[in-house]
């Protein structure tokens, strides 16, 4: 079975300001964690604001699920750093 996103759980971490998320591969949970810059990319402006991160992730899942699933695919791993470079 591959790499998919079973529930829409994601958690902001405001320290870092970067949002948390988990896809499951068989009964392996793997964690992935979107930096700043690479929802500030999906922007298009520099916000640190929890609620405009949250609804800029909301509004991109399908493609921050992509590039988890291609970023997965080339070294699976439990754990995962997704940076603007990966997008």
């Amino acid at each position: 079975m591959s790499l998919h996103f079973p529930n829409a759980i994601r958690s902001f971490n405001g320290k870092h300001h970067d949002i948390t998320f988990w896809g499951h591969d068989t009964a392996l949970e793997i964690t992935f964690v979107l930096e700043l810059p690479a929802l500030q990319f999906m922007r298009g402006d520099e916000s640190t604001d929890e609620q405009e991160l949250i609804h800029t992730f909301d509004q991109n899942v399908n493609l921050i699920h992509s590039t988890a699933k291609r970023v997965y695919e080339k070294k699976k791993s439990g754990f995962y750093r997704l940076s603007a470079d990966d997008f």
